[in-house]
């Protein structure tokens, strides 16, 4: 099936343009979009997906497990999601996207993380937009 490039910047802006017209490859757009580094964490917009940020667990001095819940997919027959995290709320790292089909929990194991130290991180979602969770914080072990 062949786009027009028109096609393909209306299918870059809205994922819902992606999915009408069947193109599964979505969520290889949006894992290449920039990431928006506010520090706003309080930002809830009402977009059809919403996640949250859950404790981390399995905390070691070099590893930690974060921990996220989606909550609400809307039309979509799926949604990405990922965590940003980092030393402070600028969030200057990610995990790797995954796709979830229904709702409910998703992880991710961070490795090689230095010891006794404080990491922010926040869960992302991502369908026909962005939406982010809760800002949180965990310290490695010393």
């Amino acid at each position: 099936m062949m786009i027009t490039q028109k096609q393909w910047t209306v299918a870059r802006r809205t994922c819902a343009g992606m999915f009408a017209a069947g193109i599964v490859a979505a969520l290889l757009v949006f894992a290449s979009a920039p990431i928006d580094s506010g520090t706003d964490d309080s930002k809830n917009n009402d977009f059809p997906t919403i996640v949250e940020t859950n404790n981390a667990t399995d905390i070691t001095g070099t590893t930690a497990t974060l921990n996220g819940t989606l909550n609400e997919m809307g039309d979509m027959r799926f949604a990405g999601v990922e965590f940003q995290w980092g030393e402070d709320n600028q969030y200057s790292n990610k995990t790797r996207l995954k796709a979830m089909y229904i709702t409910g929990t998703f992880s991710a194991c961070l490795e090689g993380l230095k010891p006794d130290t404080r990491y922010c991180f926040r869960a992302k979602a991502i369908s026909t937009e962005y939406s982010y969770g809760k800002g949180m914080q965990f310290t490695t072990l010393n």
